[in-house]
């Protein structure tokens, strides 16, 4: 087969699927002779991957408990795994973020599909609003919240049971999002 009709491959890109991920990290300081059974600390974290995620659990494990990444043991780091039901809920974050002024505790709602999802919004949100990177931000507690709790009226205005979109004509423009496999711009 020439190369002129060959078939392209065509990838997908999906904007849909949180970036971020959520681990649960088991660590430990180094087993010494002064301290042979250390104890063992339990994080949940929010980060792009498992690299990320060590280097949070070490960077809190530093500035808590003294104990640094070359004094440290990771023991186990596992990725929590999102639900499978596709149902949007209400989601309260409390963080704490490192803006140019200060350190600040926070907390925001949103709607989401999975508590990564939540994040995933509240970190862009954050991004957009302030300018502060993922790593200027430590995700304290993610939390399903009713909607009788629900305390933000921007959250409030989507989360009623009653709430009813237009449906619009539905047109598909699948090849906008096609981005060719083998397209190298630099080429």
């Amino acid at each position: 087969m020439s190369k002129a009709s060959e078939p392209i491959a065509f990838s997908k890109v999906n904007v849909t699927t949180p970036v971020t991920k959520e681990y649960r990290i088991h660590g430990s300081a180094m087993p010494t002779e002064d301290n042979p059974r250390p104890q063992i600390f339990v994080s949940t974290i929010f980060a792009k991957n498992h690299v990320f995620a060590k280097a949070k659990f070490f960077k809190i494990l530093e500035k808590k408990y003294k104990i640094k990444a070359t004094k440290g043991l990771i023991i186990n780091c596992e990725r929590i795994p999102e639900p499978s039901f596709k149902e949007v809920q209400n989601y309260g974050v409390r963080f704490i973020y490192r803006s140019r002024s200060g350190v600040h505790n926070a907390y925001k709602e949103c709607r989401a599909i999975s508590r990564c999802g939540a994040v995933d919004h509240i970190l862009r949100e954050l991004a957009g609003r302030h300018k502060l990177k993922r790593s200027a931000v430590d995700i304290i507690s993610v939390e399903t919240i009713p909607f009788e709790s629900l305390r933000r009226a921007k959250t409030m205005e989507f989360a009623d049971e009653n709430v009813e979109f237009p449906v619009f004509t539905k047109i598909l423009n699948t090849r906008s999002l096609l981005i060719p496999a083998e397209y190298n711009p630099s080429e």
